[in-house]
């Protein structure tokens, strides 16, 4: 079986609290921000899912005061699985999600430093717009690239 990408449900509560702690985060604050973005993002919280187990995730938002924008707040992919197309598919399918909500501009930021992420985003389309020195604070640099959806 191959791997399907659909929406968070709460039993992948715990897979995705593992990868969101993976990203040097504690369990504590991973599982605040799983539970809240399972609340307030329901229809751009997208799980890939191989055999019935998360292994990997993409949320989405769309800007309040712009709901023409909107912002991908997390991509991650367990270390087992990456390399094999999976955050190209759930990138992917965020994109569709939030287009279908009339979003047309899509803003993440990016570390500098990490490559793969940013072919990742540049073979889907996401252009760098700026780069923001100390954007999450002092040594957390980032930089901004936007994907403009086709109409």
């Amino acid at each position: 079986m191959g791997i399907v990408i659909r929406k968070f449900q709460d039993p992948d509560f715990n897979a995705i609290v593992g990868l969101e702690q993976s990203e040097k985060r504690n369990r504590y604050g991973a599982a605040v921000f799983v539970r809240q973005s399972a609340a307030l993002y329901p229809q751009t919280f997208l799980v890939a899912d191989h055999d019935g187990t998360a292994i990997g995730y993409a949320i989405g938002a769309q800007v309040q005061e712009d709901t023409t924008s909107a912002w991908v707040l997390r991509l991650s992919v367990g270390q087992l699985y990456q390399g094999e197309g999976t955050g190209t598919a759930l990138i992917s399918r965020l994109i569709a999600e939030l287009a279908a909500r009339q979003v047309q501009n899509i803003f993440l930021s990016v570390a500098p430093a990490n490559i793969a992420a940013k072919k990742i985003y540049g073979q889907i389309g996401f252009v760098k717009v700026a780069h923001k020195s100390g954007y999450f604070c002092e040594g957390e640099d980032r930089d901004i690239m936007r994907y403009l959806v086709d109409r």
